[in-house]
């Protein structure tokens, strides 16, 4: 193996990785991140995004209210350098829609901006810098590095020390930063005929990845039903089971369509308790899936499917 394939972590100190290192620590961010929890920010990257920015938009607000929470020197208490990452986050959003070439380094770029890259903690170390894919077309995308990473981590561990400050007040500023339950939802209580998986499902090329909020973490559910509608039509098999699960991902290895096709794939996620009632309200989600042509064999990889396990 040569040098400019050897495998090592881009981010030790002094070191400068090739680009070929870059690339496949980007690509694995694009496929696989640790998401940090909270029982207030959703698992949906949108909708973890918009409450990104409310929560940002308040800690501009509250910054000189809360210096040790908002205005501090270091990671990730500094509402400034958060506002800063999420600058970052839009720009690799954009990047995605410009280059085609660059969009699975550029998602693993998103991701790592936006849920961190796999290391936590509350100091600078547990929020390392991230480059941007490398040069692409003639220009960077996007066009800065992230100095920080771990958007998601930092407004969490925020959330943790705002609730301790003197002069913090529920029902007024974690409203306003969007950590406690809105008006309506039982004082705090959380309402069971609204829970939602909030599923999403991704296309790798070869599978279906889902991602769903884990049914483990939340009273009175035990697993989650995935049933699909694989787009075949009033001739086809209509909606199907696929699986009950008990954790927050699962990969589909359903056959794809013959190469060259395109369908469009439903997934319907519901929280079931103990007895295998349904909990909540169901979360749809879709995706377009394609079959492939195996170079050299003019057939699709799926005809001798081999199962992976995430």
């Amino acid at each position: 193996m040569s040098e400019n394939h050897h495998k090592k972590d881009p981010s030790i100190p002094g070191e400068t990785p090739t680009v070929d290192e870059h690339t496949l620590a980007l690509h694995g961010l694009s496929t696989r991140i640790n998401k940090p929890t909270a029982p207030w920010l959703s698992r949906n990257e949108r909708e973890a995004a918009i409450q990104a920015q409310t929560f940002i938009a308040a800690g501009q607000t509250y910054r000189m209210q809360f210096p040790n929470v908002f205005n501090a020197s270091g990671m990730p208490f500094n509402i400034i350098r958060v506002q800063t990452m999420f600058d970052r986050y839009q720009e690799a959003i954009q990047a995605q829609e410009r280059l085609v070439s660059a969009s699975k380094a550029t998602t693993g770029y998103k991701n790592g901006v936006f849920w961190g890259t796999g290391t936590g903690g509350t100091t600078t170390a547990g929020y390392p810098p991230l480059a941007a894919p490398r040069q692409q077309a003639g220009f960077m995308v996007p066009p800065t590095d992230a100095e920080f990473t771990g958007i998601a981590r930092a407004i969490i561990a925020m959330a943790e020390l705002l609730v301790k400050q003197p002069g913090y007040e529920p029902e007024t500023i974690g409203r306003r930063f969007g950590i406690v339950p809105t008006p309506g939802s039982g004082g705090g209580a959380v309402d069971p005929s609204t829970l939602s998986p909030e599923g999403s499902a991704r296309f790798t090329g070869s599978d279906v990845v889902l991602t769903y909020r884990a049914p483990s973490r939340i009273k009175g559910v035990e697993m989650v039903q995935i049933l699909c509608d694989r787009g075949q039509g009033s001739g086809g098999a209509g909606v199907e089971f696929v699986a009950s699960v008990t954790h927050a991902t699962f990969t589909d290895h359903h056959p794809l369509p013959p190469a060259g096709q395109r369908e469009t794939w439903v997934y319907y996620l519901c929280f079931l308790d103990r007895q295998f009632n349904t909990v909540g309200i169901q979360s749809e989600c879709d995706v377009t899936v394609q079959g492939r042509v195996v170079a050299g064999t003019g057939a699709t990889p799926t005809e001798c499917p081999v199962p992976t396990d995430h």
